[in-house]
């Protein structure tokens, strides 16, 4: 008689330990987006766009990574006709962000950025679409 309970309870924990073929699993994936700082080229820095086709009248906001950290940063942002100057300043990680208005400038038409980091010893350049 133990041998039988014994089998018969081996019997059920192996049913109820596997798995049948009506069974169903869900997987959730779930995006990041990284805010993680880019590699630095030796001798320069990098620019990157927060928005890069923002709508016109809105604003865009110029994010820079330097080798140089509490410094100044000025962005030259060079519209179709026009160029506008905004300046920041460094923290002590070498990141600034700069957000300046858009305005109105031409649609699809790119427009360069371009920063220049502790009087013009770094530079880099990016660019946006405004639509």
């Amino acid at each position: 008689m133990w041998t039988t309970a014994v089998v018969l309870l081996a019997l059920v924990a192996g049913a109820c330990g596997s798995s049948s073929g009506s069974s169903s699993s869900a997987t959730t994936a779930s995006t990041t987006t990284s805010t993680t700082r880019p590699p630095l080229p030796d001798g320069a820095c990098v620019v990157r766009m927060s928005i890069p086709g923002p709508e016109q009248g809105g604003s865009e906001t110029a994010i820079v990574d330097s080798h140089f950290p509490s410094t100044g940063v000025t962005i030259a942002v060079k519209y179709k006709s026009t160029t506008s100057n905004y300046s920041g300043q460094l923290n002590g990680d070498s990141h600034a962000e700069i957000t300046f208005s858009i305005g109105h400038p031409t649609a699809n038409f790119p427009v360069q950025v371009t920063a220049s980091v502790n009087n013009g010893q770094e530079s880099c350049t990016s660019t946006f679409t405004p639509h």
